[in-house]
């Protein structure tokens, strides 16, 4: 069973799958989307040469022109995706989906959770945490795009000036409320004009009721804040033999 499970859920162009490419190239993490073999299946229907090699490049439809996309494509998958369900049932793409996931050890995210089916599925497999992924709006009505607003997030996250900043904003919340199972986190106490780097020394973090609970020698963090240093965590200040030191952390899921 995989750790955690991470589920974007929000508006058509909020900026989920931007998101989740950030969190593969900052944290390393393995990204999936539901309708990636919805995707194929109309790439092969359509008698597109590379659909077999969708599940390995998910955006490769989406790259279109932009009116092909939102004309052409969004429609046919609405309607493949409702006959494909109606036929073999509601949980047929998140169930595959699934079977990809249940024996993955790291944290993995969901871009693409979209249906109180889907939620009910994976909520009920595995450790399941949801982000709201706070922007863009277009009113679509088909059920697809509007039942995600009756699945409850844990968190939200707004858009930041980079994906990358995203993705470290969504870091922060996800620690702070104590919603990643695993972690592994390494620190440096450095003078304020000193960026990090050698002489790290390692930090030791624990989960409690009231959220994760950092330690550092005797001293104790309970949040974590941006720093402006890129890809970095300030967590506060520390004396160390004397002198004042400030904290940074970095931290790797896994």
């Amino acid at each position: 069973m995989a750790s955690t499970v991470i589920a974007f859920v929000g508006h058509p162009g909020a900026g989920k799958t931007s998101l989740a490419a950030a969190m593969v190239r900052k944290y390393d993490l393995r990204r999936y989307a539901i309708a990636r073999t919805l995707k194929a299946e109309v790439a092969r229907a359509l008698g597109f040469n590379h659909a077999d090699e969708l599940d390995n490049h998910p955006d490769e439809l989406d790259n279109m022109d932009p009116y092909v996309k939102e004309h052409v494509l969004r429609p046919l998958y609405w309607a493949w995706g409702d006959a494909r369900r109606f036929f073999y049932g509601s949980e047929l793409y998140v169930s595959e989906l699934y079977r990809k996931i249940a024996g993955t050890a790291s944290p993995v995210i969901i871009e693409d959770l979209r249906t109180m089916d889907e939620y009910d599925y994976l909520e009920s497999r595995m450790k399941l945490v949801v982000v709201r992924v706070e922007g863009g709006g277009d009113a679509y009505q088909h059920p697809t795009e509007i039942e995600w607003q009756s699945i409850q997030a844990d968190v939200s996250i707004p858009r930041a000036e980079t994906p990358e900043r995203r993705a470290e904003n969504l870091l922060i919340e996800l620690i702070n409320n104590g919603l990643v199972a695993r972690l592994s986190a390494f620190s440096w106490a450095v003078d304020f004009d000193v960026p990090p780097g050698p002489g790290s020394k390692y930090f030791d973090i624990e989960y409690t009721q009231s959220g994760p609970q950092m330690r550092l020698y005797d001293e104790r963090f309970s949040r974590v804040v941006p720093s402006d240093i890129p890809g970095i965590i300030r967590a506060g200040q520390i004396a160390i033999d004397g002198r004042e030191h400030e904290l940074f952390f970095k931290f790797t899921l896994h």
